[in-house]
C-alpha cells in the first residue's frame, strides 16, 4: 500500500502505508538518497533512514525529501547536504537556523 508518491525529473520516492521509503530511476545526483550516483531500475529501500519511519515525500528535478512520522525533513541530492538523506534542520544547508521554526515549540 502506498501513502505518498512523488516524482523528480528521473526518478520516483514511494513512501509505503508503513513508513518505509523505496525510490528508483536516475541518480546523477544522488537523488535516490542511496549515497551514491548509480541509476536503480527497480524500487530500491533507502536502508540510509535506519529505522525513521517516513510520513510523506516530497521530489524536486534531481533531489528528493521525506517527512518523517515525527515530523522531522530528511533531504539528500542536488543542492542538498548529500547524497544520503540527511536532517535538514541540522546541515549545513541550515546554517542559520532557517528551518529550526516549531522545533521548540
Amino acid at each position: 500500500d502506498v501513502r505518498s508518491v512523488a516524482l523528480g525529473a528521473e526518478h520516483v520516492l514511494v513512501v509505503t502505508r508503513t513508513g518505509l521509503a523505496l525510490a528508483w530511476g536516475g541518480n546523477s545526483c544522488g537523488q535516490l538518497g542511496t549515497g551514491d550516483e548509480k541509476p536503480r531500475g527497480w524500487p530500491t529501500s533507502l536502508h540510509l533512514l535506519g529505522a525513521v519511519r517516513c510520513a510523506s515525500a516530497a521530489c524536486g528535478p534531481r533531489c528528493s525529501a521525506v517527512i518523517t512520522l515525527d515530523e522531522r525533513l530528511w533531504t539528500w541530492g542536488e543542492h542538498q547536504p548529500a547524497s544520503a538523506p540527511a536532517l535538514l534542520h541540522t546541515s549545513w544547508v541550515n546554517r542559520h537556523g532557517a528551518t529550526d521554526c516549531g522545533l521548540h515549540a
